[in-house]
C-alpha cells in the first residue's frame, strides 16, 4: 500500500481496484485466517498468491488476469485460457490487467517490478482486443513485512501501479514506534 500520495483516479475501475486492494490488506492484517493463507501463499509459489489475489478482487467485481508467454488471457482464479462469456460479462464491473511477484527482501524490489512491467508491456493491444480495460496495469509485489513503494510509472497511455501486498506486516501502531 502507498502511504498518502494515491493519485487521483480517473476510472470508476481504477478505484474499484484501488479499494479491494486497500481491503485485501486490512483483511490480512486483521483476520488470522486470512493472514495464515497467505503466508502458506508466500512461501509456496507466487501462481499461489495471483490466485488469491484474484479471488479477493472479484469479490469487488474485479475480473483479474494475466496474458501468458504465447498471448492466451489466462484467469488467475481457474489458470484457464479467459475468453469474454457471458458469466465474464454478468459478473464483473471490471476487468484489470495484474502482475503479481513476490518480493523477499527490500533489495530485490526494483527488479522485481522491472520483471514485472517488462511482462505486463508485452501484453499488446492486439492480445488484449475485445477486452475494455484501464490504462491502469497493476505491478503487485507480495512481501512479508510493507515495503516502500516507487511512484506510479507512466509509458505512453498506461500506468503502471505499483501495489505491495504484505502477508505478515505489524500493525501501523507497532510499525510506527519500530521504524
Amino acid at each position: 500500500m502507498q502511504d498518502l500520495n494515491i493519485k487521483p483516479i480517473d476510472w470508476e475501475g481504477d478505484l474499484l481496484s484501488e479499494r479491494a486492494f486497500v481491503h485485501l490488506q486490512r483483511s490480512i492484517i486483521v483476520d488470522d485466517e486470512i493472514r495464515k493463507k497467505w503466508i502458506i501463499a508466500y512461501k509456496e509459489h507466487e501462481t499461489k498468491c495471483e490466485r488469491l489475489g484474484a479471488l479477493h478482487l472479484l469479490l469487488h467485481g474485479i475480473w483479474a488476469f494475466k496474458v501468458d508467454a504465447i498471448g492466451d488471457k489466462t484467469d488467475l482464479v481457474l489458470n484457464e485460457p479467459l475468453s469474454i462469456t457471458t458469466i465474464v460479462e454478468n459478473t464483473a464491473d471490471a476487468l484489470v490487467l495484474t502482475e503479481w511477484k513476490i518480493v523477499k527482501a527490500q533489495d530485490e524490489l526494483q527488479d522485481k517490478i522491472k520483471e514485472a512491467q517488462k511482462q505486463a508491456a508485452l501484453y499488446s493491444s492486439g492480445v488484449l482486443g475485445g477486452i475494455e480495460i484501464a490504462n491502469y496495469r497493476y505491478l503487485v509485489m507480495v512481501s512479508e513485512e510493507r515495503m516502500k513503494m516507487p511512484d506510479d510509472q507512466v509509458k505512453g497511455i498506461v500506468t503502471y501501479r505499483h501495489i505491495n501486498i504484505a502477508v505478515n506486516p505489524d500493525t501501523p501502531s507497532v510499525e510506527a514506534r519500530t521504524g
